[in-house]
């Protein structure tokens, strides 16, 4: 992928988002009590995230003031956020953005092997929120054929599966958790996946272990191939073929018009290599600059050749949300830790979830759920072995596989929540 002209380029998308977006002027304002004259550096301005964007659409319903006024008056399109941080978040986009737009998904969908004879089967849920309409244009970018399937809140999986079979689908593109869900029912249903026509797979959404990965992969003799977006910046980096080939470790290409940092918990930078929470600044939507936005996803960035030839900044494989994690008896967890384990332990990915709770007599608890099913080949040993590996004590609790997937929403939506902190409150 060419290099974005960044100087220029971003220089542009500053001075837009400083004079004409009242959001920057505001933000400016709260955090050193005035605002610049000049158009200050990138690396001066002040961070934010998703809690000052719902705190100003709620003072100025329904969009906030994170746009510039003109582009407003002619809108493509409306649509909302999932809601699985928090409320729905109502937003526009404007018909001067399709163009733009256009031209990064064609860039991803070329970087990741997606060709005009393609049927691509989008799993994404149809309706307010933007991920499946994005993909549909994704598609309509390289000429591709659209099935739009949605998600198993829409139609089964045993539905689902039987149309990618009759219509000879080559391409699914939905959340990674929910193309392994996808994949043990096809399993359970006796469906032949290394003889379907599928031979790709694009997942983004959620950060994906190797092991489920390579799971996949084995599966349906197919290729993974992650891409990194986001409602509040649209689609920001992809892999290339060299990258997924190597389950993803290579990293994704960020995109022109995108410019990637990592800080730490103090909001300083980091060492490449060294993760921390990506923050992203993008002009690739020109009615709405993206300076400095804290997406609350981990990663670490690299700048070392890649072997495809492209020399775009990479980011390294997500190691889940900040959201993702509970703090426990002085040790931070994360879940996509907790599922390398598992899957290693089980020899297949699994749902599962953490409970952080309370309890009487130690303060509190940290319990791995998981399906009733799997209680033969977990054995006894699989607390120790989370506790060997992690560091801290687990309770292994099971219960119906059913309830699990109800709690986690793994087959409805394909956004998975993974973690409930009943003591630290994002229960």
């Amino acid at each position: 992928m060419a290099q974005p002209k960044q100087p220029q380029d971003l220089h542009a998308a500053l001075t837009t988002a400083l004079h004409q977006v009242p959001f920057y002027t505001r933000l400016w304002t709260e955090a050193v009590g005035f605002i610049p004259t000049a158009v200050p550096a990138l690396q001066e301005w002040p961070t934010w995230a998703v809690e000052e964007l719902r705190a100003a659409i709620a003072a100025q319903p329904p969009f906030g003031d994170l746009y510039v006024e003109e582009a407003l008056a002619d809108l493509a399109y409306i649509h909302s956020s999932t809601g699985t941080t928090g409320k729905p978040r109502i937003f526009p986009v404007p018909r001067t953005d399709l163009p733009h737009m256009e031209n990064v998904y064609r860039e991803h969908m070329e970087l990741m092997g997606v060709r005009p004879d393609d049927i691509c089967a989008i799993t994404l849920t149809f309706g307010l929120p933007r991920g499946a309409w994005s993909c549909v244009q994704a598609v309509q970018s390289v000429g591709a054929t659209i099935l739009p399937l949605s998600s198993g809140k829409v139609t089964p999986a045993e539905k689902l599966l039987d149309v990618i079979h009759t219509v000879g689908a080559t391409v699914l593109h939905g959340a990674g958790s929910y193309m392994v869900y996808l994949t043990r029912k096809a399993r359970e249903l006796g469906f032949d996946t290394r003889t379907s026509s599928v031979r790709l797979f694009l997942t983004s959404g959620e950060a994906m272990s190797a092991e489920s990965r390579r799971y996949l992969q084995e599966a349906w003799d197919a290729r993974v191939v992650m891409h990194f977006a986001s409602t509040d910046l649209s689609w920001v980096s992809a892999e290339c073929e060299a990258s997924s080939a190597r389950d993803g470790a290579l990293g994704m290409h960020v995109t022109p018009g995108v410019i990637a940092e990592i800080l730490d918990e103090h909001q300083r930078p980091v060492t490449d290599g060294e993760y921390g929470e990506l923050v992203v600044t993008s002009w690739l939507r020109p009615s709405t600059p993206r300076i400095r936005f804290r997406t609350g996803d981990r990663a670490a960035l690299t700048r070392e050749p890649c072997p495809c030839g492209g020399t775009s900044v990479r980011i390294l494989p997500i190691q889940g949300r900040v959201d993702e994690a509970v703090r426990f008896h002085g040790q931070t967890i994360w879940a996509s830790s907790v599922e390398d384990v598992l899957t290693a332990n089980l020899g297949a990915p699994v749902d599962f979830f953490l409970e952080h709770r309370e309890h009487p007599e130690r303060g509190s608890v940290l319990a791995v759920k998981l399906p009733t099913a799997v209680a033969s080949s977990a054995g006894d040993g699989l607390a120790t072995t989370l506790q060997r590996t992690l560091n801290v004590r687990f309770l292994v609790e099971f219960m119906d596989d059913a309830d699990i997937v109800e709690k986690t929403g793994v087959a409805g939506t394909g956004k998975v929540k993974r973690v409930f902190d009943l003591v630290g409150g994002r229960g």
